[in-house]
């Protein structure tokens, strides 16, 4: 999200044939938005269990939920019980993205946890600049119906 938001900031400076196309823009835009739309939708549930598991029991239970995701070897180590119930998560949480047509597999659903249960924060200056720079292009397509 950051990449896309750093390249429509700069956009000023870049000479016109070095430009993506509108059309190319606007595939970037949408997939930007496909990742935004996951990324709120995956932080609400690492929200929610974050509210679940509180406390210093809880601190260990979301450090060991990571290690879990971010290790083949901890999985293997983990016992059935526990590892059963991160993957039960991790499954409930794919099904709740693909509800919302989402495309989601196990591994960008594991990615997108581990980003969340780490320090990842949504830079706001990235989100308004990619919605400022949607709105350009649907105003400019005339998509709005204020047409240009």
């Amino acid at each position: 999200l950051e990449y896309s938001a750093n390249y429509f900031d700069k956009m000023v400076h870049i000479s016109a044939r070095c430009r993506l196309t509108l059309a190319e823009e606007r595939r970037i835009l949408d997939m930007c938005t496909e990742i935004r739309r996951t990324l709120e939708i995956v932080d609400e549930e690492v929200k929610e269990l974050r509210f679940r598991l509180w406390g210093q029991w809880g601190q260990l239970k979301l450090q060991r939920y990571a290690e879990i995701l971010s290790s083949s070897a901890a999985e293997k180590d983990t016992s059935y019980q526990e590892f059963k119930e991160v993957d039960s998560w991790v499954r409930a949480l794919v099904r709740k993205l693909r509800a919302a047509q989402l495309p989601a597999t196990r591994d960008d659903v594991k990615y997108h946890v581990l980003q969340l249960l780490g320090d990842y924060k949504f830079d706001l200056a990235s989100l308004l600049s990619l919605d400022n720079r949607g709105a350009y292009l649907e105003r400019l397509a005339g998509t709005d119906g204020a047409g240009p």
